[in-house]
């Protein structure tokens, strides 16, 4: 760049010298140029040629070309990569199968084909072969790559691509990158308004003004986002028939691997052709009946073998008995001839076939292995390979900017050190829009590469190329914290590694990447497991406890096993430093989990010890926390009068606190005073408060509503569902229900999918729909169980028996109700044990078990009115009296029903007091 910022181009060095030397064998229009330029350019240029030339400052003669003009490749993509193509043998069936489906995606059927093969036998030369001589010039070309250090990275082969098509610059910033991206979205396609949200979110591109549209669950997220990017790949295939090429798979991420289960399903409908190529031990976890096309390339036999050798040697002569030691030695695997081919090659020095004598036999060598190849081939690089050394420590693919920062080398020597890598076919350089970017021809070439470094070396330039990708691509820290982590982890530095793998958990978690996240924590777990004991270990292991919690809480639910043992865990490591900021989400966490297990003593000393916390740092959002978490538990366990007083001051604190009456929650996936106010309602209509009961839930819809956030939503909807079941009404039941059924099964929040189900399924059955309520009520307690969550459970069986009282079949109501009470005795989830006492009540007394009824009718009565349950106490009484003989029946009116009556005002109306009320009608 001069000082004006234009960009100059400028040649030095001995490339200068040739060029002038050639310019004096060029006559008026003509353009000459060097073997070696011709061979680089093959198949862009045509070329005529001109012998043998002694140039000044030359030892040996130079062959000479002269251009006669431009060549007509298919693409451009393929003239670059044809001059270093391995000759392809033996590959004619397989070319025309490909053939047939590419014929079939080009009339818009499309195919998805798995070619697997051990590696060096040619799946990416065969992938090659099909962008070069199958796909047309019409076609379009999409090729990922996955690597195994991106392993734990959701989408890393997705998002090189994405950033390459919409020409990312490294002189852009976000606003440029925004707009570039925009420019990939069809904007009149259906859900295109979520695309640039969604797709800056995944390349990690600060995207203001945007957020409100990611306000979503993270299932959802993903389900959004693979939705978008398949309607990328829709519009690339309205541009013409698509060729996209996905290279080992056995290294792909799981999210990535998900989603091209998705595409699998969806190309049959579309113009597209896609091969994959893994190794034999690669397992897709796709469904048995996805439309994929398994295609196994074998090695070649020795025929085939020879034949290649003889493609490879051209015109120079190799001696019968040298063929045959390749041939024995590269066991049919095409990388392998080409290698073992190219070395005695190059260490025989054979002239052209121009009547020199031949060497003698004794000089072709034949290396035993193919790492004795590579390494052969880069110990005669001299300095170059120092730099493929330094490129096999970057990676798979070498950014050109990220290679020269590392190197320390000049433009001149870097430049010229790599152009003999792709000369000896070690390296090719890639197809980019913008950014220059170099590759090892296969794993295998990189692997020799890597282990021709002693551990102190490979050690060495892990630490520079962090070090350099910190210093001079932060876009890299930012977007890819995972390829930081891998080159700090190889570098011995543990902490910094650690660092990066936290951050790489945060971005999986908001790609919806969990399965990576999880690993990613995991492995952050075992690097501070090998360091000695230290408060900074324990902190870094805290905080990665807390993180992995959390992640487990999103992607398997709160009740998860594993979210409570990494909440467990962090709180050790809390009350181990004494002293920790963590300590209130982790107790939050831990408190969570607890309470979807049951295990209400300890969730009450969660709660004590948040509040006493919270009260000496009069920390305001922590003493909500704290008396949520004591008044959810005492509302489970039927302490209804106490768990009113503590909901009713989470909800006070909240609203006095600014920050809170902000939203600006960290602690709880829903808001708090959401969460308050639906605990409430349900305690306000169980105590027998049934308009406060219902206007409490109502209010914490709206507030839930006003934040925006869809679990709050969905948590609300949920209760207020349940507070309409606990006051019978089925309607208004039967629409919350529903309502948060469906924003469940879309967002993808399965705590919410098995408890909304059931409220649904009584619903139905309430109004006659006795089958398919029943059914509802079934998945939905399948659903809720399969969560690992105890508490409902009694709930849930209670709706059940509901249900099959209706439709008469009463033993099994017996043993669900039987069931129901035994698991609230073991749980001490006591809020609807009157309800399950009455309905044990009922089904003995429509057995005709009336003496036995009335007992099990009596006790829900008592435990109704010790618990202060006006609404149960009422209902069970009514159901009492229907349950008595008739010369019974008055007394019971009088002394049982009328007394529990008396405490509700007459202008209060439900279904529950309609009925009392005509039971103790005169007449």
């Amino acid at each position: 760049m001069d000082p004006q910022g234009t960009a100059q181009v400028s040649a030095v060095g001995s490339a200068l010298n040739l060029a002038a030397r050639l310019q004096s064998l060029a006559g008026p229009g003509m353009v000459v140029v060097s073997d070696q330029t011709r061979r680089l350019s093959r198949g862009i240029f045509e070329y005529q040629d001109l012998g043998r030339h002694a140039l000044k400052g030359f030892d040996a003669p130079v062959q000479v070309w002269r251009v006669i003009g431009e060549s007509r490749p298919r693409s451009r993509f393929h003239a670059l990569r044809a001059a270093t193509l391995t000759p392809l043998v033996d590959r004619q069936s397989e070319l025309d199968a490909l053939r047939q489906l590419w014929d079939s995606a080009r009339a818009g059927r499309g195919h998805a084909v798995l070619l697997t093969s051990e590696p060096g036998v040619g799946k990416s030369r065969l992938a090659d072969e099909v962008a070069r001589q199958i796909a047309g010039g019409d076609a379009v070309r999409l090729w990922f790559y996955c690597a195994p250090h991106l392993q734990g990275s959701p989408l890393a082969p997705l998002v090189r691509q994405i950033a390459l098509a919409a020409g990312f610059a490294e002189r852009d910033d976000d606003d440029a990158r925004l707009q570039k991206l925009l420019a990939l979205i069809p904007h009149a396609a259906q859900g295109a308004a979520d695309a640039l949200p969604l797709l800056a979110n995944l390349l990690a591109i600060g995207s203001k003004g945007m957020d409100a549209r990611l306000e979503m669950s993270p299932q959802r997220r993903k389900r959004r986002l693979f939705e978008v990017l398949m309607l990328l790949l829709a519009r690339a295939a309205a541009r013409g028939p698509v060729l996209m090429v996905v290279e080992d798979l056995h290294w792909i991420d799981p999210t990535s691997e998900e989603l091209l289960g998705r595409i699998v399903e969806e190309v049959g409908r579309l113009p597209v052709l896609a091969i994959f190529t893994a190794r034999p031990e690669f397992q897709p976890h796709w469904p048995d009946a996805a439309p994929l096309v398994p295609m196994r390339l074998a090695p070649l036999d020795r025929p085939d073998a020879i034949a290649m050798i003889g493609l490879l040697c051209g015109e120079r002569r190799v001696p019968e008995q040298t063929v045959a030691q390749i041939a024995d030695r590269a066991d049919g695997l095409p990388l392998f001839i080409e290698d073992l081919t190219r070395d005695v090659l190059e260490l025989a020095e054979l002239p052209a076939n121009d009547g020199a004598t031949e060497r003698s036999r004794a000089s072709f060598a034949v290396p035993a292995t193919l790492s004795d190849a590579l390494m052969s081939r880069l110990d005669r690089l001299g300095s170059a390979k120092a730099v493929a050394q330094i490129g096999a420590v970057i990676g798979r693919e070498i950014p050109y900017q990220l290679l020269a920062g590392v190197a320390a080398r000049s433009e001149e020597e870097l430049k010229e050190a790599l152009h003999r890598l792709v000369e000896a076919g070690l390296m090719i350089r890639r197809p980019s829009t913008e950014v220059m970017t170099y590759g090892f021809k296969h794993a295998l070439v990189r692997d020799a590469a890597y282990s021709s470094l002693l551990k102190k070396g490979q050690t060495a330039l892990h630490a520079r190329v962090a070090r350099t990708l910190v210093e001079q691509f932060p876009e890299v820290a930012e977007s890819q914290p995972e390829v930081l982590a891998h080159h700090f982890e190889a570098a011995g530095d543990t902490d910094s590694a650690v660092h990066y793998l936290l951050q790489a958990a945060k971005q999986s978690t908001r790609r919806s990447g969990f399965v990576e996240a999880i690993a990613q924590l995991q492995r952050a777990l075992g690097l501070l497991d090998g360091l000695p004991p230290s408060g900074a270990r324990t902190r870094r292991a805290l905080r990665a406890h807390l993180a992995l919690g959390s992640v487990y809480a999103e992607h398997r639910g709160f009740s998860s096993p594993e979210s409570g043992a990494a909440y467990r865990t962090a709180l050790g490591l809390c009350r181990e430093l004494g002293e920790a900021p963590e300590i209130f989400p982790v107790l939050a966490g831990v408190g969570s989990y607890e309470i979807t297990r049951a295990n209400f003593a300890h969730c009450r000393a969660l709660a004590e010890e948040c509040l006493t916390r919270a009260g000496a740092q009069q920390a305001v959002p922590m003493l909500v926390m704290g008396h949520l978490l004591l008044g959810g538990t005492l509302f489970l366990t039927a302490e209804f009068a106490a768990a009113r007083r503590e909901l009713g001051e989470a909800i006070r604190l909240y609203e006095q606190d600014q920050a809170t009456r902000r939203g600006r929650q960290a602690l709880y996936i829903q808001d708090q005073k959401s969460t308050g106010l639906c605990y409430l309602a349900l305690a306000l209509t169980t105590l027998g408060d049934l308009e406060g009961g219902r206007r409490a839930g109502e209010r914490g819809l709206e507030h839930s509503r006003s934040l925006g956030g869809a679990h709050t939503i969905n948590f609300s909807l949920c209760y207020l569902a349940a507070v309409h079941h606990f006051r019978r009404d089925a309607r208004e039941a039967l629409r919350r229900a529903t309502e948060s059924l469906e924003l469940a099964r879309e967002q993808g929040f399965a705590t919410w999918i098995g408890v909304s189900q059931m409220i649904r399924g009584e619903a139905l059955v309430s109004e006659g729909k006795l089958e398919a309520g029943l059914g509802e009520i079934t998945a939905g307690m399948a659903a809720h169980r399969s969560m690992d969550a105890l508490t409902y459970q009694p709930f849930g069986l209670s709706l059940l028996v509901k249900g099959l009282l209706a439709a008469g079949r009463l033993d099994e109501a017996l043993v669900a109700v039987d069931e129901a009470l035994a698991i609230s005795g073991r749980t001490g989830e006591r809020f609807y044990l009157a309800e399950l006492l009455r309905l044990k009540g009922r089904v003995l007394a429509e057995r005709g078990s009336n003496a036995e009824a009335e007992r099990w009718l009596r006790e829900a009565i008592g435990i109704a009115r010790a618990q202060g349950a006006r609404l149960f106490a009422l209902r069970a009484a009514v159901s009492l009296c229907g349950a008595l003989e008739r010369t019974r029946r008055e007394a019971a009116l009088r002394e049982v029903l009328a007394p529990v009556l008396g405490t509700f005002g007459d202008d209060v109306d439900a279904p529950d007091l309609r009925e009392a009320r005509s039971l103790l009608a005169p007449g």
